[in-house]
């Protein structure tokens, strides 16, 4: 009787126990259907791949660099090129002349030696020279006989050569003259006997430029004559008239 009593009791805090659980998941699902759905997230940005960037960055460098050092040669060339000093051409020079020699002789030994006191010669004379300074050369002579000296009053030039300073200028623009003057050797030989005279030489040219050009491969043309004073002196005196061409090569 007394368990009865308390039936009614536990009955009904029973089924409070099964309503009160019900209830809360009704009162739970309308607010979870009108929930705003939930988004998915945003994908995460692309991370920039760092060695891909210092490569790109590396190239664009490199590019740089070398164009620049392309200008930068391009400019030295042209520079180069423009600052390039003109250089003068190098002159050297040869002649061929025919010359006539005259000797005078007054010691009593020299007209001995070729049996009189006056004689006649001539030779044919090889000039080759080139310029120290613009209007001062240096030249070297060489004499090829031409007189046997078998004749009366004809001596052999047997031997001529000489070493020249050969200072020149210019006269009305169109004709040069030069003023050499060195040391010659000269050997005047017959049947009878030889003398040879060492000794100071100078002379004087005059000679006309027949072709001229300096942008020219062929070598200038000049044509010309002259004296040479050989030897002078009490006891003899020998001299020389001249006539030739010269050419001057560039260089």
């Amino acid at each position: 009787m007394k368990h009865r009593r308390y039936w009614p009791v536990g009955a009904a805090l029973l089924a409070a126990g099964f309503i009160v659980p019900a209830y809360a998941q009704e009162s739970a699902a309308p607010a979870d259907e009108g929930a705003a759905p939930v988004e998915a997230a945003a994908p995460a940005e692309a991370v920039a791949d760092p060695l891909a960037t210092d490569s790109s960055a590396a190239g664009a460098e490199a590019a740089g660099s070398e164009a620049v050092e392309t200008s930068a040669s391009e400019d030295s060339g042209s520079d180069d090129s423009a600052s390039a000093p003109h250089r003068d051409p190098i002159y050297v020079y040869g002649g061929i002349d025919y010359a006539a020699l005259s000797t005078s002789l007054s010691k009593d030994s020299l007209k001995n030696a070729l049996g009189g006191d006056d004689f006649d010669s001539d030779f044919y004379r090889l000039r080759v020279g080139t310029r120290l300074l613009p209007s001062i050369g240096i030249e070297a002579q060489f004499g090829i006989k031409n007189e046997d000296g078998k004749s009366s009053g004809k001596v052999e030039t047997n031997q001529m050569y000489g070493l020249y300073v050969v200072p020149t200028g210019n006269l009305f623009r169109f004709l040069e003259v030069s003023a050499p003057i060195g040391y010659s050797h000269l050997r005047l030989e017959n049947s009878n006997g030889k003398v040879d005279f060492d000794s100071l030489s100078f002379g004087l040219n005059l000679e006309v430029p027949v072709y001229v050009s300096q942008d020219s491969r062929w070598p200038d043309v000049r044509i010309g004559g002259g004296g040479t004073v050989f030897y002078a002196e009490r006891e003899a005196r020998t001299y020389g008239y001249h006539a030739g061409v010269r050419l001057d090569f560039k260089l």
